[in-house]
């Protein structure tokens, strides 16, 4: 039997054919019950098609209230052509929060933070005009966490380095145990470099992209 749900938008009147737009595979993810999943494929392999399928389903067929979706993608290009699909596979304007996960992480914190929260979180200013480091000005701030850990190695090491623990889920002071432990000490110093960098951040009030990632997934954890 075909899922079908009946939407109506401005003139527009029709069904949505779940079963027969999908394949089979593509359908059996869009209207996967419970737990989670991951939809994994190569470019132009149908990943967004399935994401806004299952987000039309969920509110159609499962009831879901638009409302308490949250589409996340990497860049704002994609996050753009999903409230595009949407409206157009919907026919009316859906009140679905797609966002990059960044600018969505952003946002979280600006909310969600506290009055008491501590470290970089506490210090940091989202209202500054350059609240968030990136790219050049990033890497002036590790170049300075060097000279100031007066350590013999390349910013570019160190903030790679503590961009792949961030991203890892290992905080400084793990990683700054692991290192310890063992016989890496370029890893030594470029944890000795990574406490410069926070109290630069602290100092100047910013933050950098992992952080919103680590900061989020932190208060998400909590709660």
């Amino acid at each position: 039997m075909v899922a079908a749900a009946t939407f109506q938008g401005g003139n527009r009147v029709g069904k949505l054919d779940f079963e027969g737009s999908l394949s089979e595979a593509q359908y059996a993810a869009v209207t996967h019950a419970k737990g989670p999943l991951r939809v994994v494929g190569g470019p132009g392999g149908g990943k967004t098609r399935v994401l806004t399928y299952r987000i039309a389903w969920l509110i159609r067929e499962a009831g879901v209230s638009p409302e308490n979706i949250l589409a996340l993608t990497f860049t704002n290009k994609a996050a753009g052509e999903m409230k595009e699909r949407l409206q157009s596979l919907l026919g009316e304007e859906t009140p679905v929060t797609a966002a990059t996960i960044h600018s969505w992480a952003y946002r979280f914190l600006c909310i969600h933070r506290g009055k008491n929260a501590k470290g970089i979180l506490g210090t940091w200013n989202p209202n500054a005009k350059n609240a968030i480091l990136a790219d050049a000005r990033q890497y002036f701030a590790w170049q300075k966490a060097v000279q100031a850990a007066k350590v013999d190695i390349a910013p570019a090491y160190a903030l790679h380095e503590v961009s792949r623990a961030k991203n890892n889920g290992i905080t400084r002071e793990a990683l700054s145990r692991t290192a310890e432990q063992s016989t890496d000490h370029k890893l030594q110093r470029a944890c000795r470099a990574w406490l410069e960098y926070e109290r630069w951040q602290e100092k100047m009030k910013v933050l950098d992209f992992d952080d919103l990632l680590v900061l989020t997934n932190d208060l998400l954890g909590r709660k």
